[in-house]
């Protein structure tokens, strides 16, 4: 009888702590005012160092540029980043040909070098775009970083020509314009607020003015702009922002979150996958719990997927850790401007707000700008660096197939958890993960395909030595372990790797539990066949109706992981059925929206 090998590895390790990603507590205080002298004023005005009632802000890390619409004063400023001092006079303004003018279109009618309420703002390869509200359209200025007072926008979406500002539903049209964003592939996301839509220009860097849209969301046709709340309809949609290839959207009049996973994939009028501030899509209740929003405003995500979002009629900045994670209706995790998750106070204090709307990140300087709208200010907070989690042990050991992780820690701070990440050189082909996720070592991961397989929820903060394990039952042939820990903030950390020789060929024909489960809306199903045989892996629901077939093929002996995708179902209890050699293994699958 062959004999399974045995591996048993050591690796001992420390995870140091990352200054590029933020952490931010409730409560906490802004360390700096713009707008106003210091803490505790909130006088409006029309000058260099004032403004009357801020929206919209974006950074430019890259030439160290902070741009604010400052709505009221038809005007966009811009400051050196990041603020160092209270009452930061602006260096340049777009929209006016002066800092102490403030008229709509300079007292005119639309042109290039005026604006009309600005409310959003955007930076994309230092070139500044602005949703110019009450103009009905979008203008792009070139190398904002450098430019001169009275400078000229350089392209016009939404209008004919820099000399038109009607309102229009079409491909090539917005009614009210708020909220803009780019994804990773330099598409132009806005929120065209009262057509209840959201429209995309693809490689807008490249777009000529008047350009169409290339995609609609909320609306299955570019002539309608009916609202709703459903999965497939907006109701004033008012900021977007992306975290990868998923796109999140606040939807003002229904006061919620809707998620959009590989948003650029979808077409028209498809609908979103999750949602938060609502129990489902079809709700739209506002409220001040930890769970709820009142009409939310900016959105900004980071690269951990940590979601901060302007609640500006419950006067806080609410932040969601690994957002996409989150099941339908969770609680924020931290809130900013409040002293507790449901406190609704408004103030003009350092660590209170009044009908905050506007949000921009910048993980690099780890700080966390707001428009503070009804005080008439933007405030910048400081992110922290946790502590670190010290990992003093991961091992591996193997009997077959099954390997079994262990590691311990000595002392953790703000620990979230683990997530067990593999990697198969031999055997089933894995499901890619995103090989270009920042690694604290060296500054990118190798272009390994690796696959989430479990976490491990971890003891938040002591100093206690802990220990941990975990189960792979599916390994098949050379493959490879790491841990991602992850802290509360959403910061993160990948460990060493552990290397194992599992059989090639199972013993056992088996359908694994899928994970994550509960799931939305993806999920992935392993199992393992012990002989060459026609396969099927098919999915029930509770009533016996197939609603997806996986698998459908002669299948080699071996060991396979398949991806489930339920965005088209609603949530509920769900049966893969996997059948083979004349054997049948069924597991029940928890659809949570």
């Amino acid at each position: 009888m062959k004999k399974n090998r045995l591996l048993f590895l050591t690796l001992t390790l420390l995870l140091s702590a990352l200054p590029a990603y933020s952490q931010f507590t409730t409560g906490q205080s802004a360390e700096f005012v713009a707008g106003q002298p210091f803490f505790g004023s909130n006088t409006s005005g029309t000058t260099s160092a004032t403004m009357k009632y801020p929206f919209g802000v974006a950074i430019d890390a890259l030439h160290s540029k902070m741009y604010v619409a400052d709505y009221s004063n038809n005007r966009v400023l811009r400051f050196v980043f990041p603020l160092t001092g209270n009452g930061a006079v602006a260096e340049m303004v777009f929209g006016q040909a002066n800092m102490t003018s403030g008229s709509a279109n300079r007292g005119s009618i639309p042109a290039a070098n005026t604006l009309k309420g600005p409310w959003g703002v955007a930076v994309n390869n230092g070139d500044l775009w602005v949703s110019d509200y009450s103009n009905h359209r979008i203008v792009k200025y070139a190398s904002a970083f450098n430019a001169l007072i009275d400078a000229n926008a350089t392209v016009v979406l939404g209008q004919s020509g820099f000399t038109t500002g009607s309102a229009n539903v079409s491909q090539s049209g917005f009614n009210y314009p708020k909220g803009l964003a780019f994804d990773a592939s330099g598409n132009l996301w806005v929120t065209d607020y009262s057509n209840n839509r959201v429209l995309q220009f693809a490689s807008a860097d490249l777009a000529t003015s008047n350009a169409n849209a290339s995609k609609v969301l909320g609306q299955t046709l570019y002539e309608t702009n009916t609202s709703g709340t459903s999965n497939t309809t907006f109701k004033k949609p008012v900021a977007v922002c992306f975290d990868g290839t998923t796109m999140w959207v606040t939807d003002g009049d229904n006061n919620r979150v809707l998620r959009f996973d590989n948003a650029a994939s979808k077409a028209n009028g498809d609908p979103a996958d999750g949602v938060l501030g609502q129990a489902d899509f079809n709700a739209s209740t506002f409220g001040s719990n930890a769970a709820q929003f009142y009409q939310p405003g900016g959105i900004v995500a980071d690269m951990n997927g940590t979601l901060y979002i302007a609640d500006p009629n419950n006067s806080r900045v609410k932040i969601y850790l690994n957002a996409k994670s989150k099941t339908n209706s969770a609680d924020a995790d931290y809130v900013l401007g409040q002293t507790t998750v449901t406190a609704t106070g408004t103030g003009t204090t350092a660590n209170t707000m009044n009908n905050p709307v506007g949000v921009a990140l910048d993980q690099t300087n780890r700080k966390l700008i707001v428009s503070d709208q009804s005080n008439s200010r933007v405030i910048q907070f400081a992110g922290s660096s946790a502590l670190p989690v010290e990992l003093t042990t991961f091992t591996a050991n193997i009997s077959g197939s099954i390997v079994s992780l262990n590691w311990n820690t000595a002392t953790e701070v703000n620990n979230y958890g683990f997530e067990i990440e593999r990697t198969t050189t031999t055997g089933h082909p894995e499901q890619a993960n995103d090989a270009s996720t920042p690694s604290p070592k060296n500054g990118s991961v190798a272009q390994h395909d690796w696959v989430r397989i479990g976490f491990v929820e971890g003891n938040g903060t002591t100093n206690a030595p802990k220990s941990y394990s975990f189960v792979d039952r599916s390994a098949n042939g050379k493959t490879s372990y790491r841990l991602k820990q992850i802290d509360r903030d959403g910061k993160f950390e990948y460990s060493q790797t552990v290397e194992v020789t599992a059989a090639s060929t199972p013993k056992e024909f088996a359908l694994g539990q899928n994970y994550p489960n509960p799931f939305n809306p993806t999920t992935a199903i392993s199992y393992q066949l012990s002989a060459n045989s026609f396969t099927t892996l098919k999915i029930y629901d509770a009533i016996g109706r197939e609603v997806a077939t996986l698998v459908n093929e002669v299948k080699e002996a071996g060991y396979y992981s398949v991806q489930f995708d339920g965005a088209r179902l609603s949530s509920g209890i769900y049966f893969a059925k996997l059948s083979s050699s004349g054997k049948t293994q069924v597991r029940k699958l928890i659809l949570m929206k």
